[in-house]
């Protein structure tokens, strides 16, 4: 019986730690967060340390506008294969830990913004506040910039 209750809660455990992944796809068209058409299955992200949120888009030079405001990410990660964008609107909180204080075994699960796309121009206008992952990488070659504000997440109380 004590073997169940630990098993049990080690699964509990390791489901709470579990981050939550979203990919914006843009098929709604109007490029808004909030519009669940966006997203692939119908379901825009949680504000959440646990999310990671993945752009997708195929539609070249779109603009991503976070109309939900403030919001909490685990990761911010631009898809390899995805087309140029801007992504404005409320701020993003990145690099928060999971829950447990581990990065997984992937490189861009250490990390509060992670590019794959090659050859694109990538734009974050929204002000970004960071948490303990402070690392940003770019696995190929693109324009990408910030143009929104840096804080510190501990500094701000997000």
């Amino acid at each position: 019986m004590q073997m169940m209750k630990v098993l049990v809660s080690a699964m509990l455990l390791s489901a709470a730690c579990a981050a939550d992944t979203y990919v914006y796809t843009g098929a709604a068209g109007d490029g808004k967060w909030s519009t669940a058409g966006n997203w692939e299955g119908g379901t825009f992200p949680a504000s959440s340390s646990a999310s990671i949120v993945v752009l997708s888009n195929t539609i070249d030079n779109v603009e991503i506008v976070n109309d939900k405001g403030d919001f909490t990410l685990r990761l911010l990660k631009i898809a390899a294969g995805s087309k140029a964008l801007r992504l404005s609107g409320g701020k993003f909180t990145l690099g928060l830990y999971n829950g447990d204080n581990t990065v997984g075994d992937l490189p861009e699960e250490s990390c509060a913004f992670y590019c794959a796309a090659a050859g694109v121009s990538v734009e974050i206008a929204s002000d970004i506040a960071l948490g303990g992952l402070r690392q940003f990488r770019q696995v190929t070659k693109s324009d990408v910039t910030f143009s929104g504000r840096f804080a510190d997440a501990s500094a701000t109380g997000t």
